[in-house]
């Protein structure tokens, strides 16, 4: 599917709730060990980051104007540390998070910053695939289910 089909926006505390339902489908891709948060959970706790300040970026599919994905930021934008990729279980393999991972690259260059940081779950093996293939490299482990990953922009 050629990346035409999809567009960005940021986010708001409005889409709370679209952004922890999202988050909650795609809990048991990720492997997150339980307990589970649910949607509500985690709509809630988008708000609050929202209402610090949180930067998100969104994707939509155009044509069903359905959300296919989003990236937030831990933090000012110009540090590059991604706290959250997620992307809807059928836009999966869409490059819906690779679109996302660009904008972000380049919103952080924009703003001075040198390099993109995530945190991926050592046992998260498509998520390590996925920033591997887009020149990330593991730069560390935190308390052995953590890997920290860098991508010089």
């Amino acid at each position: 599917m050629p990346l035409s089909e999809f567009c960005l926006r940021w986010g708001e505390k409005q889409d709370s709730l679209a952004i922890g339902a999202l988050e909650a489908r795609s809990q048991l891709l990720e492997g997150r060990n339980a307990p589970l948060c649910n949607a509500k959970e985690l709509s809630l706790l988008w708000n609050r980051r929202f209402e610090n300040g949180a930067k998100v970026i969104l994707a939509f599919h155009k044509q069903s104007a359905q959300i296919a994905g989003f990236l937030g930021f831990k933090g000012e934008l110009s540090q590059g540390n991604i706290q959250a990729l997620y992307i809807e279980p059928k836009w999966i393999r869409c490059k819906v998070g690779t679109l996302l991972l660009r904008t972000a690259g380049a919103l952080c260059a924009l703003r001075g910053g040198r390099n993109l940081k995530v945190a991926v779950l050592t046992h998260n093996l498509r998520a390590r695939d996925f920033y591997t293939s887009l020149h990330f490299r593991a730069t560390g482990v935190k308390s052995s289910h953590l890997i920290y990953m860098q991508k010089e922009l």
